[in-house]
């Protein structure tokens, strides 16, 4: 054990096993180079010959799947930790002294913004630290993450395995905005551009998670919640793994699970505090939740009325449409099945009246609507949002529909 020589490096969890060792003590796999297990080669499927020798530099000079390679200038793993601990703590003593300097002592509104500010930052730790493993596994400066623009061309660099990738999409992004408010033929080439651009995201994001062998899939649609699970699971960057020579893998480990257990422990401990002093409110959310979809109809049909008026797309009963005086009224027994709707075949019909005024060439759009349940009286639309609803069982038509009543046509 005192000679380097004699130690190796398990091919598959890279734990420390003397060269004599018929298997690695922690998980089990042959050591191929032992005498003894030359014949039980063929009963072993994917079996690696490849081990680090001491703590030098690796027994291939090229990486190839199967290797550990140490000695690496990259991986400083325990600078990050020891950076990422302090900084964190730092960072939660100044956040409760200025707190506590504002309210002037301990309250219950004190502890309700420490601990939703407690909960934010302990989820920009966790994400932050996570990328930083993920850097270390692809043999890539932790601290690179802390640079903008570096940080945004080594995350392809990782991912795609060439850095000039990310040009590629922030040309293409750039040319995306300039397109889409040239004309109405630019705009539709933009549309197109950026979904190519979003698929070949999602591609690469797909190719970064199988460089360290896990489902692309998951990657491309959840990657808040995989970028953890890869720097903190077992998986290593195409099969490599990039050890630190002064810290073990063992001790790797360890170090990433007190640092884990800290930020979470602070993480979960922010959201159960928050949760717990915002019980009472939690009513007030779920009916708000509720009449924001009043208000989500409402602007849906505002959209479709502005439009339809700005570009005299109306026709009315008793007089003609004139865009600079006028009033005018529309009527929509059902909304969602004139106006697309989330949900609305699903619920309950909203029926609604349309309001335009037009003075001097400028209009002013008011709204009612209601389900039969919620609803509101007729609004000026830029004073409508969640406390405009309430209970509101149906709605007057008769001046909209003896009036000057219009329809909207959808002629070009």
């Amino acid at each position: 054990m005192n000679n380097d020589n004699n130690i190796i490096y398990c091919s598959r969890c890279g734990a420390e096993m003397k060269a004599d060792a018929r298997y690695c003590m922690k998980c089990g796999n042959l050591n191929a180079d032992h005498a003894e297990n030359k014949n039980m080669q063929q009963y072993v499927k994917n079996q690696t010959n490849t081990y680090q020798i001491g703590q030098g530099a690796a027994v291939r000079t090229e990486e190839k799947a199967g290797d550990v390679v140490s000695n690496n200038k990259n991986s400083n793993r325990l600078g990050c930790y020891i950076f990422n601990i302090i900084v964190f703590f730092l960072v939660m003593f100044v956040e409760i002294g200025l707190i506590y300097s504002y309210y002037d002592g301990f309250n219950k509104s004190m502890l309700s913004l420490w601990s939703t500010i407690t909960l934010g930052i302990s989820f920009l730790f966790i994400m932050s630290l996570s990328l930083q493993i993920v850097y270390i596994k692809a043999n890539k400066p932790w601290w690179m993450v802390f640079v903008p623009i570096v940080n945004y061309f080594m995350y392809f660099a990782i991912a795609y395995e060439k850095w000039v990738v990310g040009l590629y999409f922030l040309i293409g992004f750039v040319a995306v905005g300039i397109l889409a408010f040239i004309n109405q033929t630019t705009s539709i080439i933009a549309l197109v551009l950026a979904i190519v651009l979003i698929i070949y995201f999602l591609k690469i994001q797909g190719s970064f998670a199988d460089h360290f062998g896990h489902k692309p899939f998951f990657y491309m649609f959840f990657p808040v919640i995989m970028l953890p699970v890869i720097a903190f699971d077992g998986s290593v960057y195409k099969g490599i793994i990039y050890s630190d020579k002064k810290l073990t893998i063992e001790k790797d480990f360890m170090f990433k699970k007190i640092i884990l257990f800290c930020y979470l422990l602070f993480f979960f401990g922010g959201l159960g505090l928050t949760l717990y002093l915002r019980k009472a409110d939690f009513p007030k959310y779920i009916e708000n939740m509720k009449k924001r979809y009043y208000v989500y109809a409402a602007e849906q049909v505002y959209y479709e009325v502005e439009n339809r008026v700005s570009k005299k797309q109306i026709s009315c009963e008793k007089t003609s449409f004139s865009s600079d005086n006028g009033t005018y009224y529309f009527y929509y027994p059902d909304v969602g099945r004139k106006i697309f709707l989330i949900f609305s075949k699903s619920r309950e019909a909203i029926t609604a009246n349309v309001k335009v005024v037009i003075e001097n060439g400028e209009a002013k759009y008011y709204i009612a609507l209601t389900d039969g349940v919620y609803g509101f009286e007729e609004t000026l639309y830029e004073d409508i949002n969640v406390d405009t609803v309430t209970y509101k069982r149906d709605l007057e038509f008769k001046p909209y529909l003896n009036d000057n009543y219009c329809e909207i046509t959808y002629g070009s």
